[in-house]
């Protein structure tokens, strides 16, 4: 485990081959990937996943991440299996066209239509497009301050 990530290759590979068949499209691409692009990943991950504004304080103030919080040497295996969901979030597909919705809703746009399509966003953004991930967002829901409204 690296200081800037709560997981390491071999658990993101373990936990990806438990959890996605073989045929998953994520885990398809995850497989692709190699060492050095997964731990590319999983820091990147990390890195979004400690922006959010998580309940408690961190058990040291010179700890690099996050976590562990309010004095415990652990890090939750929630908080692992999400960091490990958002690598694979963005390696997605579709992800193009849902950060683009993401970005139309940050500009205060509600809806549009082209022709016959149309559509209608929510009123808010969180700003963390990986919580529109049922998942991501079950797995998160309990560590974040204030919930995040799912529906």
């Amino acid at each position: 485990m690296s200081a800037f990530s709560y997981v390491t290759i071999d658990e993101a590979d373990a936990y990806i081959t438990a959890e996605y068949p073989a045929d998953d499209p994520a885990r398809e691409m995850w497989d692709l990937c190699d060492e050095s692009d997964k731990d590319i990943r999983l820091v990147s991950a990390c890195g979004k996943l400690d922006t959010l504004p998580f309940t408690g304080a961190a058990t040291s103030p010179e700890q690099s991440l996050m976590w562990p919080r309010n004095g415990s040497e652990v890090v939750p295996a929630a908080i692992k299996h999400a960091q490990i969901e958002i690598a694979l979030f963005y390696l997605r597909p579709g992800l193009r066209e849902r950060q683009m919705r993401a970005d139309l809703r940050a500009q205060g746009i509600k809806s549009f239509s082209l022709g016959d399509l149309s559509e209608t966003y929510e009123d808010t953004v969180s700003g963390w497009i990986f919580l529109d991930d049922a998942k991501i967002n079950s797995l998160l829901i309990r560590y974040i301050d204030g919930g995040y409204e799912t529906c």
